[in-house]
């Protein structure tokens, strides 16, 4: 654990668990947050040589009319099966965990959050210093998908068997969040979980 007025936490969960909203909780409170999955979207219209290797992989078939990399088609591609999934994020999880550290080194002081679905699944675990597991039942993070998002009930149960199922994440993991209440509740969660950053962070 670091003590030198800088802390870098995982905050992690399922689709629809609810870390983004507890990140942006975070980051009212003064934290530094870093998203996975934003630097993603950034790289694959950014980095030449990850569009370069995932083309090599899967062709072109994964590309926009601009040729960049375009997320649905790719997520179309890893449905097949895991197999296809798992040289996916062979491909992608080094780049962005090279971002992702980049952005950390350049912060000096702070609790500087990597929100992440997949930080155990990458193996990004070993880089932080402690990591969050937002939990929230099944059927609860399905409806809140299917109320924000297009995707269908089969393709977000397709994604959830890609993920570590909740169980094995909160055996990884340091800290639990619940977010099976209200909102309310869900805040006064992170606010005290944010104190114990705090007094981390003075050590």
């Amino acid at each position: 654990m670091q003590s030198n007025g800088k802390i870098f936490v995982g905050v992690t969960g399922g689709i629809g668990s609810g870390k983004s909203v507890v990140c942006d909780y975070l980051k009212k409170l003064g934290c530094k947050i870093i998203k996975a999955d934003e630097i993603a979207k950034q790289l694959y219209r950014k980095n030449e040589k990850l569009k370069r290797a995932l083309k090599s992989e899967f062709g072109k078939v994964i590309y926009d009319k601009d040729e960049n990399v375009s997320i649905d088609k790719l997520r179309e591609v890893t449905f097949i099966n895991c197999k296809i999934q798992k040289r996916v994020n062979e491909i992608v999880h080094p780049f962005v965990i090279k971002s992702i550290l980049d952005s950390y080194n350049k912060i000096k002081r702070g609790i500087v959050v990597n929100e992440a679905a997949l930080i155990f699944e990458s193996g990004f675990d070993k880089y932080l210093d402690l990591v969050v597991m937002v939990s929230s039942p099944k059927e609860l993070r399905i409806k809140r998908v299917i109320k924000r998002s297009g995707l269908t009930l089969k393709e977000i149960e397709k994604i959830i068997s890609l993920q570590l199922t909740d169980k094995e994440k909160i055996k990884l993991s340091d800290i639990i969040i619940r977010n099976n209440g209200t909102k309310t509740q869900l805040k006064q969660n992170v606010n005290k979980f944010s104190h114990i950053l705090r007094n981390l962070v003075r050590q």
